[in-house]
């Protein structure tokens, strides 16, 4: 195992819910998920930090070509990637998954808006579904059962993510809510754009709170799907299924936010998360 551990600490500052969710899983597996939950958060900042659409495509090409090498025993020198050498090495992994969410955030660096919002629900699944198969399989528990309520977990995730981000891309001049969506509501994104360069007691944009109520629809139904399953999965899936738990804590809070993404209570405290996530971890649910 490698001595160098600074990226777990940069995982525990820029993705708190994620490195809360690596708490739960056995101990001999918390390691290897938190390289995953790393190599995940690497793609995601590309986006982030990124102004450029071509330099986020080489970055990516970098990551890509990166796990092929990975998967070649011949890691390149980065501190995640050589953790993940480990991981892969120790494992029985699907190099296709980690490539798909190369692929997935390839989709994004664009900043366009999906058509519709069946297209939207199929990036979400992208963006999520393989890194909890991927965690799935680190703990022995990937089958064609649980990876089908990985996928309900994923899109559950990803639109709370979205509702969430949607200040932090309005100020970058970004959305990413289906165009249709927009329409049927009346919505018009450079409204905004506007609210984001305001105090955070401006007014909601008209339609914004329509598009986010039906968002927030579409999450709670695979929240509801992928709780169907609980009784007939293994207890040992649970820890790759709990970003549930989280996704659940976040649709109340945009609940009783009124749907308006820019008020503050749409976030979670740590003490609510951990609090949520030790309480179904020890029922054995998700």
């Amino acid at each position: 195992m490698t001595d160098n551990t600074e990226w777990i600490d940069q995982l525990r500052l820029q993705d708190r819910d994620r490195y809360f969710l690596s708490l739960f899983y056995p101990e001999r597996a918390r390691h290897d998920v938190l390289a995953l939950f790393a190599f995940n958060r690497e793609l995601s900042r590309i986006q982030e930090i990124t102004s450029e659409l071509m330099v986020g495509v080489i970055r990516l090409k970098w990551w890509y070509d990166a796990i092929e090498q990975t998967f070649e025993g011949k890691p390149p020198p980065h501190p995640v990637a050589l953790a993940l050498s480990e991981v892969v090495a120790n494992n029985q992994l699907d190099r296709t998954l980690f490539l798909d969410l190369v692929e997935a955030r390839s989709h994004q660096l664009g900043g366009v808006a999906p058509e519709t919002l069946e297209q939207l629900e199929s990036e979400a699944a992208s963006l999520s579904t393989p890194l909890i198969e991927l965690s799935l399989s680190l703990i022995q528990a990937h089958t064609a059962q649980t990876a089908h309520t990985a996928r309900h977990v994923g899109i559950a995730w990803s639109l709370c993510e979205l509702i969430r981000a949607i200040p932090r891309h309005a100020m970058a001049r970004k959305s990413y809510l289906p165009v249709n969506l927009c329409q049927r509501h009346k919505l018009d994104v450079e409204a905004v754009f506007h609210r984001s360069r305001l105090s955070t007691e401006g007014s909601v944009p008209e339609g914004l709170s329509a598009v986010v109520c039906d968002l927030t629809k579409l999450a709670r139904s695979h929240v509801d799907l992928a709780r169907e399953a609980r009784g007939q999965l293994s207890k040992q899936a649970v820890p790759a299924l709990l970003p549930l738990t989280i996704s659940q804590l976040y649709l109340q809070n945009i609940e009783r936010a009124a749907f308006d993404p820019f008020d503050l209570e749409v976030e979670a405290g740590p003490s609510a998360k951990l609090l949520r996530l030790g309480w179904n971890a020890l029922r054995n649910r998700y």
